[in-house]
């Protein structure tokens, strides 16, 4: 007795419920349990359970459909399985008998990677596509030719071997680690901008296998951009808009080969896509060509980076310089000597520190360089609205770090980015109300205005609200799509109008308005038996579906979508 799976014209497999029947398809995927699949002894059936009802089985050599009084079940190319009127019976009505030991075989190997004699072959790129036919990589081959000629024993299960051409294709299994993926960094912006986007790719290094970090431009700290040859077709970019993205998701899926490279083409500042501030020491130690022996500002004394020059015009709605009284505040209570530093040349705002502040120090900044060490070995700092400002303290062993939540460090203002750090005493945090940049020198009147609007509405605020803020925005306004468990071959399918390669799915679906449910095949209420924290953790808003909380959470504990 001979046990057959069913393959339809455009490479799915049918599956069965014991309630329903046949009544949907799928793709062979490590996201798909073998056990979904249907399997019976066709030549001994009349009838099968479809779509709730009993059909007949009609059998026309390897091909069955399964139909009656006109009526039959068809395939359609995005995965869907429908019962509909056909006055006569095509190919997508017609599904292909394969034997159940081939189905084993093929289920195995199409979810390991394999090196061929034309390269590595990842698992994401061997499928069935339509009209019968196999991809393996760049290989394709009828499924009656692949089939007769296919030879893996699972005793043996390192390699494989097929004939395509008139040729035999011996494959050797690789695994996930030993393969190369890419972090492409193109480097934008000024020094602080680029580093961080260094530390983003350095940890995703950290989370991944045998990533490579390429194209970074960073002389600053003797990283040199460097001539790098690579393909960066079957990738995934974020924009410079793409302030939040799946990090560790991202990283999965360079582990697992869903996708070969990931481009940073934008500017993620988010202190959680950084290291560690001890890792990121290391990875951004002090600057050679400065002197051992040039001191930051000491414990008596509090640093005020000022940053005003371009961003007195206006140059950015959410680039600009804080209130007099700010500074005043601070003074006041630190009880600290305050120390103007940075880019001091004359002009209104600087005049006007300087009439409220006359015992202070007021200390020209001499470059990037220079400052930047400055500040990072300083005592008590206080930054500006800057991620130049920003980086030098995280990089410090300063005693007291001031935060100003303001601009673009507000979490209202610049949704997805957070320079809010997480339990570290050195930092205290200053909130200010929403409030966008304006121009000095065109609009004097309305940029003092601005600044006694934000004076009048800031205050201290503890680590804790800090986050609440943070959080309650990000929960509200960021519109956050997750990547875990990523399936880009089910992905390619329900897409296939606009997707022919499973490289560049993850991609599309981060650029596109997609749902999270078609990232992946999942069962809800056998998910929900099988996990009902999923359902309590949904029910408590922390999550919008169950699909969203298995790829943050379930897929990383191990839980099986489908």
């Amino acid at each position: 007795m001979t046990n057959s799976y069913l393959l339809s014209y455009h490479g799915f497999f049918l599956e069965y419920d014991a309630d329903v029947g046949i009544y949907e398809q799928s793709i062979i995927s490590s996201t798909k349990s073998i056990n979904r699949f249907f399997c019976a002894n066709l030549d001994s059936k009349e009838e099968v359970l479809s779509f709730r009802e009993y059909l007949k089985i009609n059998n026309d050599g390897n091909f069955i459909s399964i139909g009656r009084d006109d009526f039959y079940v068809t395939s359609l190319p995005d995965g869907q399985l429908i019962i509909q009127y056909v006055a006569q019976i095509g190919a997508w009505e017609r599904f292909l008998k394969i034997s159940e030991d081939f189905f084993h075989k093929f289920y195995i190997i199409a979810n390991e990677n394999w090196e061929t004699p034309n390269g590595i072959v990842k698992k994401r790129n061997i499928y069935i596509k339509e009209n019968y036919i196999v991809k393996f990589g760049e290989y394709e081959i009828s499924v009656s030719d692949f089939v007769a000629t296919f030879n893996y024993d699972t005793s043996s299960p390192e390699e494989c071997s097929f004939w395509c051409d008139g040729k035999e294709i011996h494959c050797r299994l690789i695994l996930n680690s030993s393969i190369r993926s890419i972090v492409w960094v193109n480097s934008l912006g000024n020094i602080a901008n680029r580093a961080l986007q260094y530390l983003v790719a350095k940890n995703i290094a950290e989370k991944s296998n045998n990533v490579e970090i390429a194209n970074v431009d960073l002389p600053e700290w003797g990283v040199q951009k460097e001539e790098f040859n690579c393909d960066l077709g079957n990738s995934c970019t974020i924009g410079e808009l793409d302030f939040w993205f799946d990090i560790r998701g991202i990283s999965e899926n360079l582990n697992n080969g869903n996708i070969d490279s990931f481009i940073i083409n934008g500017y993620p500042f988010n202190v959680d896509f950084y290291p560690s501030r001890e890792k990121s020491k290391k990875y951004l130690p002090n600057f050679s060509d400065v002197s051992k022996e040039l001191e930051g500002f000491d414990e008596e004394k509090i640093v005020f980076n000022i940053r005003a020059d371009e961003i007195l015009h206006g140059i950015h709605a959410d680039y600009l310089v804080l209130p007099v009284e700010y500074y005043k505040m601070l003074a006041l209570k630190t009880g600290l000597k305050p120390v103007f530093f940075g880019q001091l040349d004359d002009n209104p705002y600087i005049r006007k520190l300087k009439e409220e502040f006359p015992y202070a120090l007021f200390i020209n900044g001499r470059g990037p360089r220079y400052d930047f060490e400055v500040l990072r070995r300083s005592s008590n700092i206080a930054i500006s609205v800057s991620t130049f400002s920003w980086l030098a303290a995280w990089l410090s062993n300063a005693k007291n770090i001031y935060v100003p939540l303001a601009g673009m460090m507000n979490p209202c203002q610049a949704v997805g980015q957070n320079f809010i750090p997480h339990d570290d005493p050195v930092y205290k945090f200053i909130s200010f109300p929403l409030c966008r940049s304006e121009c000095l020198y065109r609009h004097p009147q309305r940029f003092w205005e601005k600044l006694n609007y934000m004076a009048q509405n800031m205050k201290f605020v503890s680590a804790y609200e800090a986050n609440q803020i943070f959080q309650k925005v990000d929960i509200l306004r960021n519109r956050k799509k997750s990547v875990g468990g990523f399936d880009p071959r089910f992905y390619m399918k329900k897409n296939y109008q606009e997707i022919s390669d499973p490289g560049n799915s993850l991609n599309h679906y981060i650029h596109s308005g997609d749902v999270i449910t078609n990232a992946f095949p999942i069962k809800e209420h056998e998910y929900l038996g099988n996990y009902p924290e999923a359902g309590v953790e949904v029910a408590k808003g922390n999550f919008q579906s169950v699909a969203e909380y298995h790829s943050f959470v379930g897929y990383y504990m191990g839980y099986k979508n489908y």
